[in-house]
């Protein structure tokens, strides 16, 4: 029955009395939320001290217990992870048996397969969920585990084609994973779940087919897959591979065992030496992520439309199937990186790859050229060159849908690209240590741009069109030449809207900085430290909004003329030393 706030009240009146606590407690924090339950609490783990003392209890009702049994209850409390049920249940199966064999014996038969009893009682919420649902807390519990949301997210929407927020969520919300937040000052999440729920997921998908892992839907235990692929018994059952073999025994396979794999979505090898590269790949797969890849290319029969994420990183490619005609198997791709790739020459046209959002080659060594159709990809939204040391120039750009572009360390390059139109969706880019001397006048068409990221010798100069981009809000320039702006009707009209302001080691003189205060008035963090100063002008006064300016390490600086008004912030001249550019 659905009941009014009112009624609720009266209704707990009613049955506890004025002032009484009550306490809820339930797996699924939905249902305190639809019931406007205000203070909530997750109830943690026992530490290993409360889980000790719980088993003990349980195995010989009372916490004496032969000093010799001890590391047994130690391993026993390692297995249950803080969980109380399971302590429970482990305990009543200790209890009675005498003989410490039997105690080894018992946990490592709990080790090796999960005990009914747990698995029957936390099954009672996985057993409530809907056919997708299970099916995403299954691929998660057997190959996800502990990767970041975003991974998870990205390759759970391409392995079922569709967005699946809404059943990480419900999974969440029913306490079998959890996502957490690494760190408070780190906007990364985590996905995650307790041991025992996520033994139970495993030991559904083994119960598929307890001696034939060919038969199973996800194969994630990496003694299983080597088996599959040595022997050649690949099935269509098999629908997600996630390998993570770390051993340094090479795999001795034909290279053609997946091609039984019909059904195959997801292939994810993380480690793992094969003796020779794959001669087939399932038309089936939407997710291929191949650490170390053995081959120059793709198969020459892989048609891949339904491929979505591409990541072959530390591979021996060098062409991709990225020529000519055959740019149409990858007309679904969305992802594609090529990081570490060391044989990696060029990047060859991929104009009909109209639906990639990102592409990354970072660090690819031996990179000279860059096709001219990367820079006209209407859904890219990352550019990630970082690293490339070779390549000395890249393409024209107008890439509407670009947010990020990563051009750091690429120390050949000489040239920033030419921004053919308005790029209104940019928000970062990084050009430190490159070999780039001037910003061209077409670096003002990125009318979105918040966060500009350089570094150099002390040649790059700024050009003075960047004061009319209205969202720059940072901009770190360590090493730079800030070049003034020579319009001077132009200086006294016009303030940049940028808050961080940058400038170390930046050859700044007396004569520029009156100019730099004047065209960046609005800034609320100054750093000049390192430069070559010799007087803080009176005119930094009418920076009203400066709350911090950093002069370390200014060793002509002999005169500090004013501050701004009202200011009641410290000058840090030697306290602090600049550490991180990226900090906006």
């Amino acid at each position: 029955m659905t009941l009014t706030n009112e009624s609720k009240y009266r209704f707990w009146l009613e049955d506890f009395g004025l002032g009484s606590r009550v306490i809820i407690t339930t797996r699924e924090k939905h249902l305190l939320e639809s019931h406007k339950i205000e203070r909530t609490y997750e109830v943690g783990a026992l530490n290993e001290k409360e889980g000790l003392e719980l088993l003990r209890w349980k195995a010989v009702k009372d916490n004496i217990v032969d000093s010799s049994y001890e590391d047994i209850l130690n391993s026993g409390v390692s297995y249950a992870s803080g969980l109380p049920l399971a302590l429970e249940v482990l305990g009543s199966n200790l209890s009675g048996k005498k003989h410490i064999e039997e105690w080894k014996s018992t946990l490592d038969q709990y080790e090796r397969i999960p005990h009914k009893e747990i698995q029957s009682i936390l099954k009672v919420s996985f057993d409530a969920l809907e056919e997708e649902e299970k099916s995403v807390f299954l691929d998660i519990a057997c190959c996800f585990k502990g990767c970041t949301l975003v991974e998870v997210e990205d390759i759970l929407n391409a392995h079922y084609g569709q967005c699946m927020e809404y059943c990480i969520k419900v999974l969440a919300e029913k306490s079998l994973i959890k996502i957490s937040q690494i760190s408070p000052h780190n906007d990364t999440y985590n996905v995650t779940l307790h041991d025992l729920i996520e033994d139970m997921g495993k030991e559904i998908v083994r119960q598929e087919s307890p001696k034939e892992p060919q038969r199973r839907s996800r194969l994630w235990f990496h003694e299983d897959i080597v088996q599959v692929l040595e022997e050649n018994t690949g099935t269509s059952q098999i629908e997600i591979i996630y390998m993570d073999y770390r051993e340094e025994n090479v795999i001795d396979w034909k290279g053609d065992e997946l091609k039984k794999m019909e059904n195959l979505r997801t292939l994810i090898i993380k480690n793992a030496k094969f003796s020779k590269g794959p001669e087939h790949l399932p038309n089936s797969l939407r997710v291929l992520e191949w650490r170390g890849y053995p081959s120059c290319d793709t198969p020459f029969d892989f048609c891949a439309k339904k491929l979505t994420i591409c990541k072959l990183h530390e591979s021996e490619l060098t062409l991709f199937g990225l020529r000519n005609s055959l740019n149409s198997k990858f007309l679904n791709l969305r992802e594609l990186n090529f990081n570490n790739c060391r044989y990696l020459t060029q990047i060859h046209a991929i104009s009909n790859l109209e639906n990639l959002e990102k592409i990354s080659f970072q660090y690819c060594a031996e990179l000279l050229t860059v096709h001219n159709s990367v820079g006209f990809l209407n859904k890219l939204k990352i550019l990630d060159a970082t690293g490339c040391q070779k390549l000395r120039s890249f393409p024209p750009m107008k890439l509407i849908s670009l947010e990020e572009l990563n051009l750091a360390f690429c120390k050949s390059l000489e040239n920033f690209l030419e921004i053919l139109g308005e790029m209104k969706n940019i928000t970062h880019i990084y050009l430190e240590h490159t070999s780039i001397e001037e910003l061209p006048v077409s670096f003002e068409n990125l009318t979105g741009l918040t966060n500009l990221h350089l570094s150099g010798n002390g040649m790059l100069k700024l050009p003075s069109s960047i004061l009319m981009i209205q969202n720059l809000s940072a901009i770190v320039a360590s090493g730079c030449l800030l070049l003034p702006n020579q319009n001077h009707k132009l200086i006294s009209t016009v303030s940049s809207n940028v808050d961080i302001l940058l400038l170390p080691r930046c050859n700044i003189s007396d004569e520029h900085l009156p100019i730099i205060l004047t065209q960046f008035a609005n800034m609320k963090a100054l750093d000049l430290s390192g430069n070559n100063l010799t007087i803080v002008p009176e005119s930094i006064k009418e920076c009203r909004f400066l709350t911090r300016l950093y002069l370390v390490d200014c060793k002509c600086l002999r005169e500090i003329r004013g501050t701004p008004r009202g200011w009641k912030s410290p000058i840090y001249c030697a306290s602090w030393k600049y550490k991180d550019s990226t900090v906006v």
